[in-house]
């Protein structure tokens, strides 16, 4: 009896245990995921989009028969944005199929596969998209070298350059966000 009463004094001494987040805050928390990652979404093919029509007026301007093969770079960064606007869109259409109504098991099984399709992006494709990117660029320097002034030609190096950091770190920045979000549906998923 003496035993007993050491092993519920122990048992009365344990501290209670809260769950970190409650029901409502999750659903909170993923909407506002939800929501944002819509909006991402939105705003990355925006910008691609635009970046895709301000290459195509540069092609149609410069294009004639003289420079035709001094613009395969032009070209090279017009198709590897186009590729790259095609996985945005095939990941959107990805996000809008998770099923939000479905069980929780479910609902993060489905955005632990989507976060996996985005890290496959991350980690695959935009490297390769990245490098042939910075390869149609440095096609066009030669182009650029030839009809630019001096001046406008270091500047458009240097903007180029620029350009390319800022949006580096950019990418950096979105890979982090998604791969912490990938780790919190996994361990989400692990309790």
């Amino acid at each position: 009896m003496e035993k007993f009463k050491e092993l519920q004094s122990s048992w009365n001494q344990q501290a209670v245990i809260e769950p970190k987040l409650d029901t409502e805050e999750i659903k909170t928390k993923s909407f506002q995921k939800i929501k944002a990652q819509k909006v991402k979404h939105f705003w990355t093919i925006g910008i691609l989009s635009t970046l895709i029509f301000i290459l195509i007026f540069f092609y149609k301007l410069i294009y004639n028969d003289e420079i035709t093969s001094k613009i395969k770079g032009l070209e090279l960064m017009i198709f590897v944005i186009v590729i790259r606007i095609i996985l945005e869109i095939v990941s959107a259409m990805l996000f809008q199929k998770i099923d939000f109504t479905t069980s929780f098991k479910n609902h993060t099984v489905q955005l632990v596969t989507y976060f996996k399709f985005r890290k496959t992006i991350h980690f695959i494709f935009t490297p390769i998209i990245y490098l042939l990117y910075i390869v149609g660029f440095y096609l066009l320097l030669p182009l650029f070298k030839t009809n630019l002034s001096h001046g406008f030609y270091l500047y458009v190096i240097v903007s180029g350059i620029a350009f390319l950091t800022l949006f580096n770190l950019q990418l950096f920045k979105i890979i982090r966000k998604d791969l912490n979000d990938l780790k919190f549906l996994q361990n989400a998923d692990k309790d």
